[in-house]
């Protein structure tokens, strides 16, 4: 089976029912819903309809809510858009002011300064502060084009002190608990406090959905052992991180990000423009196809489809190519140079690595990991095993977070009392949901006390019978 998980952006192109079923057929782990845009009485539909997919969490995809996060924009510009030819003088006012452009942002006009770089949507309008008065910026044109109205404004290199949980992310954490969704990712997130803050907001709600720190700020790379060690999973977003910091870094701090996830057995997430041609034409570039297998050759965990499923002309092809390029890539992973795992000595990290040696000596179907909290899975993954692992758990909360994880097919099992028990739910489930077939070997993970989180501490090594039981 493919590995590397791929997370597909929910928008206009594949919002139907039928398009929605099609991306989950075509290889679909994650629905993500953008709270920038679209509202909550579509996005709750549509998240209803990915749970409709399957009643087995483990067998439908899992929903992530990407919150908006502060982001800046324009106002409303007269006629929707305005051209700025190169080395003209812009005037950027807070209050309505003829000829200036609408700049409803104090916050960025408090902390822009003469020189700093204004970028105006994607990077493709640059503006240099030559002056501030009161609520006016004045700037030059560095590079020209079209600015339109609600585009994004980005100042390079300052950190603009507000709060990276908003209230209307508290408020979209709210409905995304009532909506059940599996995990919430943070945008512009700039501390291991950002991310406890929407934890604690999503407990409150009574969620017990994963926490996904967004790199997108300068402010994130210099924290991002803190981050790395609090958030569920990261991901690299490309996007406004290469508005924050020079582009040429972006790269490196990629597989920085990569490296540090894969120290501790955190899912990492690589995001924007992976195969951005695809929004309107067949096929991908050469370029996009290499920088796909680089990212998966590198370590990621999943990759994220954002405009391709969203307002792209045929979603769940995008889907199939990019599961038939991360399955090519994926036979280059015994070659590739890997990340050691560090030298923890916690029990549940020793034995996932001590049954990924074992699976790997003995050529066996699978590692089946019976989880709890789905650390052991994690532990298991973070050793890119060559057998597939499936991660059986009673917890359907768990279930649905492991669809982020490299190689990991979650499977609902049954909580036993034995390890007998344990062992026979293991074999039902993955022969259940076809990852087992009778007379395959397989190696399995599981502890004693047998109903304890974090106890990780037994390997088995057994064949598959026809009655759920050991041979």
């Amino acid at each position: 089976m493919r590995r590397t998980k791929i997370i597909c952006s929910i928008g206009p192109s594949s919002s139907a029912p039928d398009t929605i079923a099609a991306m989950a057929e075509a290889g679909m782990d994650v629905a993500r819903f953008n709270c920038s845009h679209s509202d909550w009485p579509s996005r709750r539909e549509q998240i209803r309809t990915v749970h409709s997919l399957h009643a087995d969490p483990a067998r439908r995809p899992a929903v992530l809510l990407d919150l908006a996060g502060p982001k800046f924009r324009l106002g409303e510009i007269e006629g929707g858009q305005v051209n700025l030819p190169p080395g003209a003088t812009v005037t950027l006012s807070l209050q309505p002011l003829a000829g200036s452009l609408p700049f409803p942002l104090p916050e960025v006009i408090e902390a822009a300064q003469p020189g700093d770089t204004l970028l105006i949507g994607d990077g493709g309008v640059s503006l240099r502060v030559e002056s501030k008065s009161g609520s006016t910026l004045t700037a030059r044109v560095e590079d020209e084009g079209a600015v339109r109205t609600r585009q994004g404004v980005t100042l390079v290199g300052r950190d603009i002190p507000i709060p990276a949980i908003t209230p209307q992310d508290a408020f979209d954490i709210r409905a995304g608990a009532d909506e059940g969704v599996d995990w919430f990712a943070v945008s512009f997130a700039r501390s291991a406090a950002d991310i406890e803050t929407a934890r604690e907001l999503a407990r409150e709600a009574g969620s017990k959905a994963a926490i996904c720190a967004k790199i997108e700020t300068a402010q994130a790379v210099e924290r991002l052992d803190e981050i790395v060690q609090t958030a569920d999973a990261v991901m690299v977003a490309r996007g406004d991180l290469g508005l924050q910091v020079p582009i040429a870094d972006v790269p490196h701090i990629q597989r920085q990000v990569i490296r540090r996830c894969r120290e501790v057995g955190k899912p990492v997430v690589i995001a924007t423009q992976m195969l951005e041609s695809m929004i309107e034409n067949d096929r991908p570039t050469r370029a996009e196809v290499s920088d796909v297998s680089g990212a998966i050759l590198e370590g990621a965990d999943a990759l994220l489809l954002s405009a391709e499923t969203a307002i792209g002309r045929h979603p769940a092809k995008v889907v199939r190519t990019m599961s038939q390029i991360a399955e090519r890539a994926e036979r280059e992973l015994p070659n590739a140079p890997t990340i050691a795992p560090p030298g923890r000595v916690d029990s549940t990290c020793a034995v996932a690595r001590a049954a990924c040696s074992l699976a790997d000596a003995l050529q066996v179907a699978a590692i089946v990991g019976f989880t709890r909290s789905g650390t052991t899975a994690r532990m298991l993954a973070m050793n890119r095993p060559q057998a597939p692992i499936l991660a059986a758990s009673p917890e359907h909360d768990t279930l649905g977070h492991l669809h982020m994880v490299w190689g990991v097919a979650p499977v609902q099992a049954e909580q036993g009392d034995t390890i007998d028990d344990l062992i026979a739910a293991a074999y039902r489930s993955g022969v259940r949901d076809g990852y087992l077939h009778v007379r395959d070997t397989v190696v399995i993970t599981l502890g004693t006390p047998c109903k304890d989180r974090g106890h990780t501490n037994l390997i088995y090594f057994g064949e598959v019978t026809d009655d759920g039981k050991e041979a």
